[in-house]
Order: structure tokens, then C-alpha cells, then sequence
């Protein structure tokens, strides 16, 4: 409990202006970038994006490739208005697969935290030589 108080803080703790202008003309890049996946890619949405679920693994079941914003959503000062919805997801959901569009760019690829990336290749096993 203690370490995830620390890390909350650090997430909480005021930036150098340096820091704040670099982190959004990265993230300024990335929205607006073409929707880099594919149908049948997993992702998840990416942390800090106001999508819940982040390292939760969503398939993609469909790209729209000449996406619009959006500006019918929401009014002028909501979040929702002007989202670009150019990806539809499935996630797992308490048994169901709801599917809902999403911004590609709040997302990025998921990676399986299971996965066993200590695993040598094949043929560099040297204990059996």
C-alpha cells in the first residue's frame, strides 16, 4: 500500500514546464498519427487516456480509415466532442464481448504480462551439451 501511495504522488508531483510542453508535443504526435493496427491486432487502452482498462488485452474488429472528428458530440468544452472514432474494439466484459468505437490513438499494441520473455532460443541451450 505504501509503495502505490509513493507512486501516486509521484504521478501527482508538479512538473518542470520543460517537462509538461515536451510530454504534449509527444502525445500531440501521437493523435495524430493513422491508426497504426489492424483488424484481429490486440491493444489496450493506454494509460493516462480516458479509456478504463489499461493492460486489459481488446481485439480490433474494425478500422475506419478516413475517420472525421466527431461534432455532434458532447458540447464545445466536453471531452467527447470532436473524438475521432476510427477503431472498433471487443474487450471481455463479466462473460459478454461488448464492441464500442474508440480513438486508435489512446490505445497502443497489448502485450500478454504472462508471456515468458526469459525463454532462450532454440539451440542455445547450453546445460544439455
Amino acid at each position: 500500500m505504501l509503495r502505490e501511495m509513493v507512486s501516486r504522488h509521484a504521478e501527482d508531483a508538479p512538473k518542470a514546464p520543460t517537462f509538461i510542453a515536451q510530454a504534449l508535443r509527444d502525445e500531440a504526435a501521437f493523435y495524430a498519427r493513422h491508426c497504426p493496427f489492424q483488424v484481429g491486432d490486440l491493444v489496450t487502452p493506454r494509460k493516462g487516456t480516458t479509456y478504463k482498462g489499461a493492460g486489459e488485452a481488446h481485439i480490433v474488429v474494425a478500422i475506419i480509415e478516413d475517420a472525421e472528428h466527431d461534432l455532434s458530440l458532447g458540447g464545445v468544452g466536453s471531452i467527447k466532442h470532436g473524438k475521432r472514432f476510427d477503431m472498433r474494439v471487443l474487450c471481455w466484459e463479466q462473460g459478454a464481448f461488448p464492441p464500442y468505437w474508440v480513438e486508435s490513438a489512446s490505445f497502443e499494441a497489448w502485450v500478454d504480462p504472462h508471456a515468458d520473455v526469459a525463454t532462450p532460443a532454440t539451440g542455445t541451450d547450453t546445460a544439455a551439451a
